[in-house]
């Protein structure tokens, strides 16, 4: 992504982070039927963080919902079951239609039996395997068509991803991309589906 002022381009002043400083979704954080999104969720444990973002389309334009970057805390570890809360919280509190749940490899089995049983889609998206969910992203970016709200993670990240072999987007040295992989996954769904 060598274009910063097109990454910058994505800020939409009208969007804004809907979780509050205790982690909770704000009040006004409420799903709109007539659009169907799409969550994908890229796991950690305890050394890295776990990357969480929902994304819908509106026509050719995509909208990031939110994005979340969860540490684990010192000495501690993520607990899956608090995201896998999250997304039930989404769907059967504030009502977004939830169109399908995607997992990066990673440890992801349990979580996607339990989503499954309780009647989410859910698959397996490895952003690592190939380019196309970052490709999409860069596309949507560069073309003026994916609107986000500024989140300090996200933009740290996506700045400093690096291209490997021409074949795998990744994080420099001492860097991380979880957000980044979890927004990438969320709105190739988003275009995928659409």
């Amino acid at each position: 992504f060598k274009r910063i002022d097109l990454i910058e381009g994505c800020v939409d002043p009208r969007l804004e982070h809907p979780i509050d400083e205790f982690g909770k979704f704000k009040s006004w954080f409420k799903g709109k039927p007539e659009f169907y999104y799409y969550i994908h969720v890229d796991l950690a444990h305890k050394r890295d963080a776990a990357g969480i973002a929902m994304a819908h389309d509106e026509g050719d334009n995509v909208v990031v919902d939110f994005m979340l970057q969860k540490k684990a805390p010192p000495g501690g570890e993520i607990y899956f079951s608090d995201i896998r809360a999250m997304i039930f919280e989404l769907r059967d509190k504030l009502r977004f239609r939830i169109e399908k749940v995607t997992f990066d490899g990673w440890q992801s089995i349990d979580s996607i039996q339990i989503l499954r049983e309780n009647g989410f889609e859910c698959e397996v998206l490895s952003v690592d395997k190939d380019t196309a969910a970052y490709d999409t992203l860069k596309e949507k970016m560069y073309a003026g068509q994916l609107y986000c709200y500024r989140y300090g993670p996200f933009f740290e990240e996506v700045k400093r991803l690096e291209l490997v072999v021409g074949t795998k987007v990744d994080h420099p040295p001492h860097g991380s991309k979880d957000v980044a992989d979890s927004v990438a996954g969320a709105v190739y769904a988003a275009v995928e589906h659409a």
